[in-house]
């Protein structure tokens, strides 16, 4: 079925522009997991083409349970956050002395408190990330070019 089938056999309530879109973990992975099946069809930067979006939101719909329709235009501004979001912990890994783990996040022992302290008031972005892990970075890493 196509997304615009698909997407117009959702009843007007649910189907509206002003719903929300909501995402959970299984949304994102089954996006990333989407996205590396068709990983060939990126172009540099892992930048995909309109298509590949409206067959990741049509596969999104087929698993919608609450929330807004994941449009195509949706589904790429989530990609940008998640690309930004790689980035920012692979940033970490590389300019610090600290370990990862995709579902612990970084070993922030006592011993380097201070050390994590002085790099969150330079990388804002990455304080989360101290107690936090984020279960798609290792998937994610498989997609998006490493910057050097």
């Amino acid at each position: 079925m196509s997304a615009a089938a698909s997407a117009a056999s959702i009843p007007p309530s649910v189907n509206s522009i002003d719903t929300l879109v909501k995402w959970n973990v299984d949304d994102e992975t089954a996006m990333i997991n989407y996205l590396i099946d068709n990983r060939s069809c990126a172009g540099n930067g892992a930048n995909f083409k309109d298509t590949i979006w409206s067959g990741v939101a049509a596969a999104l719909e087929s698993q919608r349970t609450e929330g807004g329709v994941k449009t195509a235009k949706k589904c790429k501004e989530k990609w940008q956050w998640l690309q930004t979001t790689v980035n920012t912990v692979t940033s970490i890994i590389s300019s610090s002395s600290f370990s990862w783990d995709d579902k612990n996040s970084f070993d922030v022992s006592p011993e380097k408190q201070s050390l994590w302290d002085a790099y969150i008031a330079k990388h804002a972005a990455a304080k989360p990330f101290k107690k936090q892990g984020w279960p798609h970075y290792t998937a994610m890493a498989e997609i998006v070019p490493q910057k050097t």
